[in-house]
């Protein structure tokens, strides 16, 4: 992966076996694709014909900078009397894409359509059932996270921040989310120390002093960074 990363490619096609967290590497040792180094892909359409590797990986990646995950969030199963369908079918969201102005999302939705056109015509006909039970499963599980189908969360902290910060909010790292909020919880213990010991020596909490002006500065400072930074992101 990081040797074709010198070519500055935007298209990342893989076809072979996957799992919930990598794309297996060749010979089915380790991963070449995985939790750790899918930032890699950052800025590329990632087009998968591998079992369940959309499910998180694909949700990761996207979170990591990936602009499409065109994938399956279950096993990809098929039946080797109908190889051509199923290889017809896995290829068709790549040849819709490419041949065509539409979007991956609507390049989806024709795939998807055109399974149903296969499972229709097995069952009108009496088909293999083991073919159609496979046609089914591929059709159900195929997923494509991208800005206008971002990945679903059960993380709370990320659903707020989804709903604060909009798309930005999936791509938010939790380290950066966990020292912004110590960040502030600092902020906050080191401020009421500094006013109780103004209040001690004045009588009050609150006075015109150079300690508040500095928290402030410093309070301003970080809260423009993290706009920024969350600004890039969207």
């Amino acid at each position: 992966v990081e040797q074709e990363q010198a070519h500055e490619a935007d298209l990342f096609i893989y076809y072979d076996h996957g799992s919930e967290t990598g794309l297996v590497a060749q010979g089915g040792l380790g991963y070449m694709v995985d939790m750790w180094n899918v930032d890699l892909l950052k800025g590329a359409d990632v087009y998968t014909m591998c079992c369940s590797a959309a499910a998180d990986l694909g949700k990761t990646a996207f979170r990591k900078g990936v602009k499409t995950w065109w994938g399956y969030d279950r096993p990809f199963s098929f039946i080797l009397e109908m190889e051509d369908t199923f290889c017809k079918l896995a290829n068709l969201g790549m040849k819709i894409k490419r041949g065509s102005d539409c979007s991956w999302c609507e390049a989806a939705v024709q795939v998807r359509l055109a399974y149903d056109d296969e499972i229709k015509t097995l069952q009108d006909n009496n088909g293999n059932p083991w073919a159609i039970i496979s046609l089914v499963n591929d059709r159900d599980c195929l997923v494509v996270w991208c800005e206008a189908n971002p990945p679903d969360t059960d993380c709370t902290f990320r659903g707020m921040g989804i709903k604060i910060f909009g798309m930005a909010g999936h791509k938010i790292t939790r380290l950066f989310a966990l020292a912004s909020a110590m960040g502030l919880i600092g902020y906050g213990v080191a401020l009421h120390d500094f006013s109780h010991q103004v209040w001690e020596l004045k009588g009050t909490p609150i006075s015109l002093e150079g300690g508040y002006v500095g928290f402030l500065i410093m309070f301003l400072a970080n809260m423009i960074a993290m706009n920024e930074y969350i600004k890039s992101l969207r």
